[in-house]
């Protein structure tokens, strides 16, 4: 193998590494929320629930973080995920939590529930619940908004957009990653000039 060939492999070798460290991780996505239950009185929940960009149906560990306030008679709790300073969870059962390139949909013709609550108990504490034919937050198909444990519900039945796509967010390489592979290119480079010469 001549040098000449050796040295554009190396550099073809090179620039596939370098393509691999500056490839992005995959797009999370963020939707905004802003739902509203009317009884008894009004319940409110708004704010911004983040995916792992997954398309298709949704279970707990696709929902990596919310940002979620909830409204009520009593007054209002904010809901943060992982992300945000945790003090609150998700659980999803069943293929009900929908996600598409325009929105999270909830089905509520088929059985399961999404529930993002800061207590472990359905009266307790403040929470937002979607359900269908399970019982856990006290409807046996709809949508309930818990705020200081006064219950707000809503019959639903079929299909619901329960939050519109807002953006995605795009990880970027860690600098520390990319200064890594530039320091390896230099030395590279140094070394096949002396080989060269």
């Amino acid at each position: 193998m001549s040098r000449i060939s050796r040295l554009v492999s190396g550099v073809g070798v090179l620039l596939v590494l370098l393509g691999a460290a500056g490839t992005p991780a995959e797009a999370n996505a963020i939707y905004s929320v802003a739902r509203v239950v009317p009884n008894p009185t009004l319940g409110i929940v708004a704010g911004e629930l983040v995916t792992d960009g997954t398309l298709g149906v949704l279970d707990s560990a696709n929902v990596v973080d919310w940002n979620l306030t909830v409204v009520g008679v009593l007054g209002s709790e904010t809901l943060l995920g992982p992300a945000s300073g945790p003090n609150s969870f998700i659980v999803t059962f069943g293929d009900s939590l929908t996600a598409t390139p325009d929105g999270l949909y909830f089905d509520f013709g088929v059985v399961g529930f999404m529930w993002i609550t800061n207590s472990g108990f359905p009266e307790l504490g403040s929470s937002w619940c979607l359900e269908n034919h399970i019982g856990l937050c006290n409807i046996d198909s709809g949508e309930t908004i818990v705020s200081k444990s006064v219950d707000n519900f809503a019959l639903r039945t079929g299909m619901h957009k329960v939050a519109t796509l807002k953006s995605t967010a795009v990880d970027v390489p860690e600098p520390g990653s990319v200064l890594l592979v530039a320091g390896g290119l230099l030395g590279f480079a140094g070394r096949r000039r002396r080989t060269l010469c």
